[in-house]
């Protein structure tokens, strides 16, 4: 270890620390400093970073952390966040052990790389407070990043020292600053206020990241915080895909072609790998770091606020979720695996669409929950699915008033008037479903003579209906997940479960299976238009607009069917093009 180094100040490089120890202790020979400092003769320094800082931080300090002088002394953090995290963990090793050469390329400090400079930089005023406090100005880090011209600081660009690490005959020399080679007039001369701003904002950015951790962040993690912020600002489809073209015309109206030139980052939107669409996809591809500070500053998005998102951030919890179905046996069950989370596009909040599997009842509601009260929240009712819709016949067929089924399925009046009288089977009038109801009460069920055996073992009807009724709902599940549907029948629920003699002979001492059968069977209708609405969730997931001849030529339904269903589906069309259009206002109007 040496006897002597002189104090490493706040945000100074390694470069210049070592630097003013190569003055101070009066070494002739460069390479003299580089075998005391690096263990070999033969290394050449680097201004940014350096290498084989293990060995260096060995023989400054008792103590010193090689890893503390890469986060406080050296430019890695500028890069290191935003690499792949194979190439930053080669790459941090290569900077502390001295192995491997390349690293430079992968980090994307190479011949032919964008906004290189030629010369180290100072700020005029930034100098002038170092030889107050310190009495001598050191090379601050910040200064030196690519594409940094202004300094974070002090509204003022940055000056180049005299003496140029280009020139050969200097390659192995330390440049120490000298106080009488260094210009301290303030002047700056605002040709452009828009690319001034632009300028200090993304000083100031990369002040930032300078003080965060190299390796808290890598390319992957980046990535999926630009997704969550893109779906934000609308620029993701329903399907996870960056609306390009969208996002392009956003971004050049935030930073002209003109200004991007300036970073060496204009845009060509005909190119398929242009730098804001590698940015944006899924990949191992690198961008320069003044091109994730551009895009950053896009989003709205300071280093920390963006270093402090909530990837695993989840409005409505982690699931399963409620289904909330008043007319289901399983009202408040967590029965929902999946959800879809959109934003609204006037107040910005997520909207959770929740789809239940069991009777397809689909609701939805404005985030994020706060207790366990927003879980029993219904914003909109988008399906009322046909459990529901039974349920609300049956009360009326049973003289329900349209108020008593409105405040037990907890919707309001008119939504029971317009869903009951809106169905091609409710077309008759109330006094005729009434004589149908009092005939088929009128029915008295015969009386079978039971005879008891020796030795018979009665069955446990109870034990059985409760065992019958969570396979129903099992198999139930299965069946309207199916890759091609299939009508839900008492018959294929027996069949698949092994019980169909039990539902053909012994329902009437399954009452609980026989209620659960009854909400769950499917008429034609119910199933023709579970296989429509299929086909339209499925085009609109993908963004696709779908016309009428479309569904019923996808959903296999003959005309004089698809006709009874014409209206409902007409409906459900409306809603998902509003959907649509919605977001497409959103988009246009945030242009």
């Amino acid at each position: 270890m040496l006897t002597f180094f002189p104090f490493v100040y706040k945000d100074e490089l390694l470069y210049s620390a070592i630097a003013r120890y190569h003055y101070y202790v009066g070494n002739v020979d460069s390479r003299d400093t580089l075998e005391e400092l690096f263990g070999t003769r033969n290394t050449i320094p680097h201004l940014g970073i350096g290498s084989n800082l293990n060995y260096t931080a060995s023989q400054i300090y008792e103590g010193c952390s090689a890893k503390k002088l890469i986060q406080e002394h050296t430019i890695y953090p500028y890069y290191s966040n935003f690499l792949e995290k194979s190439i930053q963990i080669s790459t941090t090793n290569a900077i502390l052990s001295g192995a491997g050469s390349d690293w430079f390329t992968k980090i994307g400090i190479a011949a032919g790389g964008i906004c290189r400079k030629k010369s180290i930089l100072y700020c005029p005023i930034c100098a002038e407070n170092d030889i107050k406090k310190y009495g001598e100005p050191y090379i601050h880090r910040e200064h030196q990043l690519e594409g940094i011209t202004w300094c974070a600081h002090h509204p003022i660009a940055l000056r180049e020292y005299p003496l140029s690490l280009n020139q050969k005959t200097r390659r192995l020399d330390f440049i120490r600053f000298d106080p009488e080679r260094m210009d301290f007039r303030q002047l700056s001369l605002c040709t452009n206020p828009r690319q001034t701003e632009i300028n200090i904002k993304l000083a100031k950015m990369t002040y930032e990241m300078l003080y965060q951790p190299f390796d808290l962040l890598d390319l992957n993690n980046v990535k999926n915080r630009y997704r969550d912020l893109l779906n934000e600002k609308e620029l993701l489809t329903l399907s996870g895909q960056v609306r390009q073209n969208d996002l392009y015309e956003q971004f050049i109206k935030s930073y002209s072609n003109n200004i991007l030139q300036t970073f060496e980052s204009d845009i060509d939107p005909d190119m398929e790998f242009n730098w804001l669409r590698v940015l944006t996809r899924k990949g191992r591809r690198s961008t320069h770091p003044i091109r994730h500070l551009l895009f950053l500053d896009f989003l709205g998005q300071s280093i920390n606020s963006f270093f402090d998102l909530n990837v695993d951030y989840e409005p409505f919890g982690k699931g399963d979720w409620r289904c909330l179905n008043r007319a289901s046996n399983h009202y408040g069950k967590r029965v929902i695996k999946l959800i879809q989370v959109t934003r609204d596009y006037r107040s910005g909040k997520p909207v959770g669409t929740f789809k239940c599997p069991l009777c397809g009842f689909v609701y939805s509601r404005k985030g994020p929950d706060k207790n366990i009260q927003d879980e029993y929240t219904i914003g909109r009712i988008k399906i009322f699915g046909p459990i529901w819709a039974r349920t609300a016949r049956t009360m009326y067929l049973q003289n329900k008033s349209f108020t008593e089924t409105a405040k037990q399925l907890e919707v309001d009046r008119q939504t029971v008037k317009k869903h009951l009288f809106d169905d091609e089977n409710m077309i008759n009038t109330k006094e005729s479903i009434k004589k149908e109801l009092k005939s088929e009460k009128s029915i008295v069920p015969k009386v079978k003579k039971v005879v008891v055996a020796k030795n018979y073992k009665r069955v446990d009807w109870e034990k059985r209906d409760e065992e019958y009724k969570n396979k129903i709902l099992d198999v139930v599940t299965k069946i309207l997940e199916f890759d091609k549907p299939k009508r839900v029948t008492r018959s294929l629920i027996g069949t698949i479960i092994g019980i169909k003699s039990s539902l053909d002979n012994n329902l009437e001492n399954l009452p609980k299976t026989k209620l659960l059968l009854d909400q769950m069977i499917e008429s034609k209708k119910e199933f023709q238009i579970r296989r429509a609405v299929r086909v339209i969730d499925e085009a609109y997931s993908e963004d696709k607009r779908i016309r009428m001849w479309e569904i019923q030529r996808k959903a296999g339904i003959r005309t004089e069917h698809f006709l009874g269903i014409k209206l409902e589906l007409e409906n459900y069309l409306k809603m998902k093009e509003r959907e649509i259009d919605e977001k497409s206002e959103t988009t246009y109007s945030s242009k």
